[in-house]
């Protein structure tokens, strides 16, 4: 008989292809991984003046964006007695819709529509299929597949860095995804340290030369106090050698790190970030309460005076601006109920540690570059989609009344 061989796409614990055999829940999970070559096709670069014409490539975009929202609301439609105990992502939901209703205001109507309804389609995808993930897999195959996911959008964006910015052989082509890559940094190791996928995730992380990336690393080392001994005493020794570094180096070694290339250590070099968080100030202080219309109104003042970038560069401008106090607020408080989530004394400390460190490490990329608060872009979706993991993480081991409840592996 000859050898039948079968399709695998598998990490660790999690089989893509067989987790499974419900149609949609397939499809909704192919609709997530579709995302990275879909935006291999549509992605163009066009003068700045011409952002809001309709081409190919943005009936492309609208077209996926309805599929994803049509069939992720109908799933979750059907899982409504689901939807009555869980209530996920909530606080994001109410901000979106919040979004979508500052369009009645917005200086840019059909931008800000155009950009909730892509904000809300992918709210609902991220959704399913993380209640998916928490239905059918136990906490480490999600982590598994969060890796995955992750190799996934790595490939693509080296693809893109390759065959379209012609970056072969120099180091740009490891800053492929590097507002995504290192959302899973702490995930990989705590969880999966000895994984290849995790080598993978710490190299292009290491030579992202994103400051935000450094600090996230060294502000989520401090997750590990919620960890065993063995973590405390890791973070003891990563602390003592920072202090001992900076004592005797200080300047030499941030020139040499955070300010590489730079000729002195200074605030002032944020890569215009001040500049443009000095627009969002100015913008917000004009309309304080309800903002200028989510993604129009600092689309509009960037286009204006900083072109080469599509966002505040941080949730917070981004929201203050086109959202409002309200908005704002409501945005807060989905950050809050994440740290929450994932400081739960339900958790054994390894995924606590891991988990807290994972969202100091999305609130200080959030905090720094493109992603929630803005246009669904940068860090947005690899923030939703761990975080609404870690939520149903957290809940699995809250239903199990703790870690006790689970058998050891799935710890």
């Amino acid at each position: 008989m000859p050898k039948v061989y079968s399709l695998k796409i598998r990490l660790g614990t999690f089989d893509l292809l067989k987790f499974t055999t419900q149609p949609l829940e397939q499809i909704l999970i192919f609709l997530l991984f579709a995302l990275h070559p879909m935006q291999f096709i549509w992605k163009r670069q066009r003068p700045v003046e011409y952002f809001d014409v309709i081409d190919k490539s943005a009936i492309i975009q609208v077209t996926y964006w309805l599929i994803i929202g049509v069939i992720s609301f109908i799933y979750l439609f059907r899982r409504y007695d689901y939807l009555e105990k869980y209530k996920p992502n909530l606080s994001l939901l109410i901000f979106s819709i919040w979004a979508f209703l500052t369009t009645l205001w917005s200086v840019g109507p059909l931008e800000t529509l155009a950009r909730s309804v892509e904000m809300i389609c992918f709210l609902f995808l991220i959704t399913s299929v993380s209640m998916i993930l928490g239905e059918r897999c136990n906490p480490k195959q999600i982590i598994d597949f969060l890796l995955l996911y992750i190799l996934w959008e790595i490939l693509w964006s080296f693809l893109y860095a390759l065959l379209i910015r012609n970056q072969l052989f120099t180091i740009r082509m490891f800053y492929a995804a590097r507002t995504s890559v290192p959302l899973f940094f702490f995930l990989a190791w705590y969880i999966r340290p000895f994984h290849p996928a995790t080598w993978i995730i710490s190299i292009f992380t290491t030579l992202s030369l994103a400051r935000k990336n450094y600090l996230g690393i060294f502000l989520g080392l401090f997750g590990l106090s919620l960890g065993n001994k063995y973590y405390k005493s890791i973070l003891l020794y990563v602390i003592a050698a920072c202090l001992t570094l900076f004592i005797f180096w200080g300047e030499e070694l941030l020139l040499h790190t955070l300010w590489l290339g730079e000729e002195k250590v200074s605030l002032q070099d944020s890569s215009g970030r001040n500049y443009m968080w000095t627009l969002a100030i100015s913008a917000f202080l004009e309309d304080p309460i309800f903002g200028s219309g989510f993604a129009a109104g600092e689309g509009a003042i960037l286009r204006q005076y900083f072109p080469i970038a599509i966002s505040m560069h941080s949730f917070i401008f981004s929201s203050l601006v086109g959202t409002g106090l309200i908005g704002t607020l409501i945005l807060l408080t989905y950050f809050f109920k994440q740290l929450r989530a994932s400081i739960s004394t339900y958790l054994p400390m390894n995924y606590r540690a891991a988990f807290c460190s994972t969202v100091i490490m999305a609130t200080v990329i959030s905090l720094t570059a493109p992603g929630l608060g803005g246009r669904v872009s940068g860090s947005w979706i690899g923030v939703v989609l761990i975080f609404s993991c870690i939520s149903q993480i957290s809940m699995q081991f809250s239903q199990n009344q703790g870690k006790n409840k689970l058998p050891a592996k799935y710890r």
